[in-house]
């Protein structure tokens, strides 16, 4: 790969390079890394390694290798992330239908698109997934919810 088409945050950028390639990235439970961490390096000063940069890395290579030309998109999540994945996808062009797990959120006035109700998700639709809470309760409740619906992650649900 030539450093001229190098996109930043590089690491992501080759690992869906990896994926584009058809290698299987696996779960390894032993530590194969140690991070040296301070407050001064790069990925915590420079825009390039900032939550954007990554989304619109993460948005440009699904564009790429899961959704098909003119295929209908379903968007879940209106926080923080839903509203930069979904400024990315309206930048891009791309239409899509916007959802939120929670009901507080869905009467958000946003400029981008109108959130819908969850009632209307269709199942055969591929679904981006900005929503992920910390707790494992609450990780369950989206697990039921998505099984319910026949949305799986990893086949017609990507979690960003």
């Amino acid at each position: 790969m030539p450093f001229e088409t190098l996109n930043y945050p590089e690491d992501y950028d080759l690992v869906f390079h990896w994926y584009r390639l058809g290698y299987e990235i696996i779960v390894e439970n032993t530590i194969t890394h140690f991070w040296r961490e301070h407050p001064k390096r790069t990925s915590r000063h420079v825009e390039d390694y900032q939550q954007e940069a990554f989304f619109r890395l993460k948005t440009s290579w699904f564009l790429e290798l899961e959704l098909g030309e003119n295929e209908p998109l379903q968007l879940i999540g209106a926080g923080k992330k839903g509203k930069l994945v979904a400024a990315q996808l309206k930048e891009k062009g791309v239409a899509f239908s916007w959802f939120d797990m929670n009901a507080k959120l869905r009467s958000i006035n946003t400029d981008i698109i109108e959130v819908n109700s969850l009632e209307s998700i269709v199942p055969s639709v591929k679904t981006i997934l900005t929503v992920w809470p910390t707790q494992r309760t609450q990780q369950d409740e989206v697990l039921v919810f998505l099984k319910e619906k026949g949305i799986v992650l990893g086949e017609n649900a990507w979690l960003f």
